[in-house]
């Protein structure tokens, strides 16, 4: 339903704000961002969990075989290109900078999308750029941790640095959920629509599936829960923008992974966290933003469509990683608490347009709300900081 769509502040109105000042926010976010992470990206990748290296020297064996040896090879591909065009194997130095490229990417997105959530106005958005880029910041809260030198391992992390696919995954992801939470609200979509909603969904698959496989379960309730309230939903784009091309996707990816028997999913409650020492106070403290968001403004932010698709998708996610494990040579990967990691991401996307919706709203919101969630996402930006400030510490 377009009227829904444009009551939750889902719109694609050309014009809210002059094209200059949209793009003189952009460029200083960007710049900002670009500065701050391009040495973080660099030292991660130098950091324990050596993924930047693993996928480099996998490249370089694709490059002799011409096999690629993992079921989402985007990445890989993009720096056998660039390669190509630069006659470089350097593969850790070529990966941190297509990473950059996509978080910058990521950056805009969401400055394009969370400036819609604000009324129209020159300030609408620089406030949409400041927020993209603070949630680009944002880490667990881990101050407990710091004495371990510990930022990342038992946390769920919001911005995990260290893991190129990953990052080339997120913009990807957040402009397909973008375009799936349209067509839960009922938005039709036209046929290109679809066809670019599919197109997103293949190329996320293939950047890495952690995204996918709790999108779907997610979708299919949010589906029963409107369909049992009498409420429509764009049906065709669900199905050619998001079952079909995924499915399809994450049964090939299936088949790759797991047909010669070397490794398979299993039932293991609980496992997978505890190899990576997690808890439920670790948990809580990776989503303090947006458990406050909820808390805070309970009755409104179950009326927010694109909010509570965002939870469906996190506890998915979690669910997930708490309940299934890989078992053989891939059974100390962790490879599915990536899943709730991309949605906790999303999460926070979600619950930061969420409340510039009710700082924009025209009727008053409580201080003391506002302040709240203020509060509880400085705690994770204090903790981003700091991470950015140190980021070999795992």
């Amino acid at each position: 339903m377009v009227a829904e769509a444009r009551a939750s502040g889902w719109t694609w109105a050309p014009g809210r704000a002059a094209w200059p000042w949209r793009l003189l926010a952009w460029g200083a976010a960007a710049a900002v961002m670009a500065s701050v992470l391009s040495p973080a990206l660099r030292g991660a990748a130098r950091g324990p969990y050596k993924d930047f290296e693993w996928h480099g020297e996998s490249t370089g064996r694709t490059l002799e075989s011409g096999r690629f040896e993992t079921p989402h090879p985007l990445y890989q591909a993009m720096l056998l290109a660039l390669s190509r065009l630069t006659g470089r194997t350097d593969w850790v130095r070529l990966g941190t900078r297509v990473a950059l490229v996509f978080q910058l990417a990521l950056l805009l997105l969401l400055a394009w999308v969370l400036e819609r959530a604000l009324p129209p106005g020159r300030a609408a958005p620089a406030w949409g750029a400041l927020t993209a880029a603070l949630l680009l910041v944002a880490a667990p809260v881990s101050f407990a941790s710091w004495s371990a030198h510990n930022l990342y391992r038992g946390y769920l992390a919001v911005n995990a640095l260290h893991n190129p696919t990953l990052l080339v995954l997120r913009p990807l992801a957040f402009a397909h959920a973008v375009l799936a939470a349209r067509a839960v609200m009922g938005t039709s979509a036209s046929g290109w629509g679809v066809a670019g909603m599919a197109a997103l969904a293949v190329a996320g698959a293939l950047a890495k599936p952690s995204y996918a496989l709790p999108l779907l379960p997610a979708l299919a309730a949010a589906w029963a829960w409107r369909a049992a309230r009498g409420q429509a939903v764009d049906a065709r784009a669900l199905v050619g923008g998001a079952f079909l091309p995924l499915g399809l996707a994450l049964a090939a990816q299936g088949l790759f992974a797991y047909a010669r028997g070397e490794a398979a999913l299993v039932w293991a409650p609980l496992r997978v966290l505890a190899d990576f020492g997690a808890s439920p106070a670790r948990v809580v403290l990776s989503a303090v933003f947006p458990l406050t968001v909820a808390a805070v403004f309970a009755r409104a932010a179950r009326r927010d469509a694109v909010l509570v698709l965002a939870w469906a998708g996190f506890a998915a996610g979690l669910a997930l990683a708490s309940l299934l494990a890989e078992s053989g040579n891939r059974a100390t990967h962790g490879n599915l608490l990536w899943s709730a990691q991309v949605m906790l991401f999303l999460l926070f996307a979600a619950s930061a347009r969420f409340v510039l919706r009710q700082a924009g709203a025209p009727r008053p919101r409580n201080a003391a709300r506002m302040a709240a969630c203020g509060l509880s996402l400085a705690l994770h930006l204090a903790c981003g900081v700091y991470a950015l400030r140190h980021p070999a510490w795992m």
